[in-house]
């Protein structure tokens, strides 16, 4: 269906249309991004650490960013000494996630 702009009900729908635009984006704005600035980290912290720790268990290659992101230090340490890295008690959150990087990668 197509609708020339000479044709009766077009500004109608133009109208509801807007009215609908504005609404939803006052949804956004009002309750949506706030939400998302107030919990936003946490809530991608609850998605992405358990992805991040199905791909250490199926023993995929993972970026050391990655996983210093979605681990806390103590779940690098759990990892590492898992995986047979040797002295995990002395490094820093970084070294941790860095040396379970090159263990998963060999």
């Amino acid at each position: 269906m197509t609708l020339s702009p000479d044709e009766p009900g077009v500004g109608a729908a133009i109208d509801t249309l807007e009215a609908a635009i504005k609404h939803h984006v006052k949804d956004e704005e009002d309750e949506f991004f706030p939400t998302l600035r107030r919990d936003g980290a946490e809530a991608l912290k609850n998605m992405a650490t358990p992805f991040m720790h199905k791909r250490v268990e199926l023993g995929m290659e993972m970026p050391a960013e990655a996983l210093a992101n979605a681990m806390s230090k103590q779940e690098l340490v759990a990892e590492a000494k898992s995986a047979g890295i040797d002295n995990v008690a002395s490094m820093k959150k970084e070294e941790l996630a860095e040396a379970l990087a090159q263990k998963m990668a060999s």
